[in-house]
């Protein structure tokens, strides 16, 4: 009976270590924007197949603190794009950045707060430098251009905007669901074990 006992124990913790793997793999992925994501301590832009480093930096505000996704305050702001793919090199790029307005805006060009140009970056590293004066929300875009293809990759971001995360209490709360209910299995289990 005690054998029986401690496989059961033995498959409830696999389950749980599986669980909490999970849990530390999918959830992180889960909360990136558009084709910003973090991977292994780089945030990585998406561009189709292409992926990119993200680095952004507002020395005046942080000094040399990086930033991924949201710019933490108003300001002079530095953006670097590394590309990843040396295919890349060889290929037009542009990035814009516009005010999101939650419509469809048919004059891009009416909300667009910055450009760059089509341009092929040998070096594989575009810099960028725009000054935030406002707060408020935005959409990025960076467009390869892939043959008669364009292949357009979009991430939201905001500036000056703190925004609330909610995801530590959902940690918190799979944390306590997940004690409780190894708890209770283990009490089951002992108390089996001793009637026994």
């Amino acid at each position: 009976m005690i054998i029986v006992t401690t496989n059961k124990l033995h498959l409830y913790l696999k389950f749980f270590l599986l669980y909490s793997f999970l849990l530390v793999i999918l959830i992180p992925k889960s909360f990136a924007h558009g084709g910003l994501s973090l991977d292994e301590d780089y945030c990585v832009l998406t561009v189709g197949k292409y992926e990119m480093h993200f680095s952004g930096y507002q020395p005046e505000n942080n000094g040399p603190k990086e930033f991924c996704e949201d710019i933490p305050e108003t300001g002079n702001t530095i953006v670097v794009l590394d590309f990843m793919d040396d295919e890349l090199r060889s290929l037009p790029v542009e990035v814009r950045i516009i005010l999101d307005t939650e419509e469809n805006n048919e004059d891009l060009e009416s909300i667009t707060v910055y450009k760059k140009d089509y341009k092929i970056y040998k070096n594989g590293t575009i810099s960028l430098r725009k000054n935030f004066e406002n707060k408020g929300k935005f959409i990025g875009y960076v467009t390869v251009k892939d043959e008669n293809n364009f292949i357009i990759s979009e991430f939201p971001f905001s500036v000056g905007i703190e925004r609330k995360s909610s995801s530590y209490i959902y940690f918190i709360i799979l944390a306590l669901i997940t004690g409780a209910s190894l708890f209770y299995f283990g009490n089951k289990i002992r108390n089996k074990s001793l009637n026994a």
